[in-house]
């Protein structure tokens, strides 16, 4: 199973672009971004258009910027991944910081990896990654509702 999406995915699976899924938010319809996964995002657009999409379906939204070279943010992916996946009805996201040009400046990223949640338009919080992978791993799940079991 696949945890990113792109917009190569489809045809690399060998699937019709026809008969891809699409999901359409703000009447915009998206077939790379969905909730309960970790969404690759590639642009200031996208991490616009995901923030808004859950502000439209009044979900939380849990984006990670992280840098490749990162070892912290290497060490936090798979505990990322899992938490996606133990929220389906969420949005996530997941930013190279050195990839998405003025996206870091603009969200005052200062230190990798960085985790910030949105509720609507409205941030949240943040979560930084210099504390250790568990804490980190706690903080994030702490934004989602109580009355769920995280995993």
């Amino acid at each position: 199973m696949a945890f990113v999406h792109g917009p190569g995915l489809w045809k690399a699976r060998g699937v019709s672009l026809a008969s891809r899924p699409r999901y359409s938010v703000a009447g915009r319809c998206v077939d790379s971004f969905k909730p309960g996964i970790l969404n690759e995002v590639t642009s200031v657009e996208d991490f616009d258009f995901l923030v808004e999409s859950g502000a439209t379906t009044e979900s939380l939204v849990v984006i990670e910027f992280y840098a490749k070279w990162c070892k912290k943010c290497i060490k936090m992916m798979p505990r990322f991944r899992k938490i996606a996946l133990d929220n389906r009805d969420c949005w996530f996201g997941k930013v190279d910081i050195n990839a998405v040009g003025k996206l870091p400046r603009r969200q005052k990223i200062k230190e990798m990896p960085t985790f910030q949640i949105f509720s609507g338009t409205e941030k949240l919080g943040e979560v930084i990654g210099s504390l250790d992978a568990d804490t980190v791993d706690e903080e994030i799940r702490n934004y989602f509702p109580s009355d769920k079991d995280p995993g």
